[in-house]
């Protein structure tokens, strides 16, 4: 899936829930917030009614069990297997995936079900730019952090505020 250019500047979207480092969540579109745990996979749906846990699961284990194995290799501080969380109008959630994932080939967004069931895995094909380029990144491609939806646009955003804008189908 290639970007669309010409997107504004990128700011958390009302369907973003307040969340702490380490725990990006995003509202399912009846308002529960959901937080996913980044260095595990662990995800926690809230109602909001009770106050209470209503379902909680992890991405999937195949999924999990690689990107756990690829984070205790890496040296230095400890690595995120996720950067962020959103949610689509129908209440599928989508996983912006960070452990393992060469720019080159694109960034991994799972698109799971409110269970955490694999629905699709999202190929994204990044922008490159001349400001991005260094010995890891020779291409000068975007390394997303922060992903967000309306409508069924799915926006794409780095540290900078570069943004890539992805009609999903």
């Amino acid at each position: 899936m290639a970007p669309r250019h010409g997107c504004p500047n990128f700011h958390r979207l009302q369907t973003k829930a307040p969340h702490s480092a380490g725990q990006p969540a995003a509202l399912s579109p009846a308002g529960e917030p959901i937080v996913i745990d980044c260095f595990d996979g662990r995800a926690v749906i809230y109602d909001k009614n009770v106050g209470q846990v209503s379902e909680q699961w992890s991405i999937p284990e195949e999924l999990r069990v690689v990107a756990l194995r690829k984070i205790g290799s890496i040296k230095g501080p400890r690595a995120l297997m996720l950067n962020d969380v959103a949610v689509l109008s129908d209440g599928h959630i989508l996983v912006n995936m960070s452990v393992g994932v060469k720019l080159s080939e694109g960034a991994e967004v799972l698109k799971l079900s409110r269970s955490g069931q694999l629905k699709e895995r999202l190929r994204l094909t990044l922008p490159a730019r001349d400001e991005y380029k260094n010995t890891h990144n020779p291409e000068g491609f975007m390394h997303p952090v922060m992903i967000e939806t309306r409508g069924q646009s799915l926006f794409v955003a780095d540290r900078k505020g570069i943004i890539a804008r992805y009609v999903l189908p």
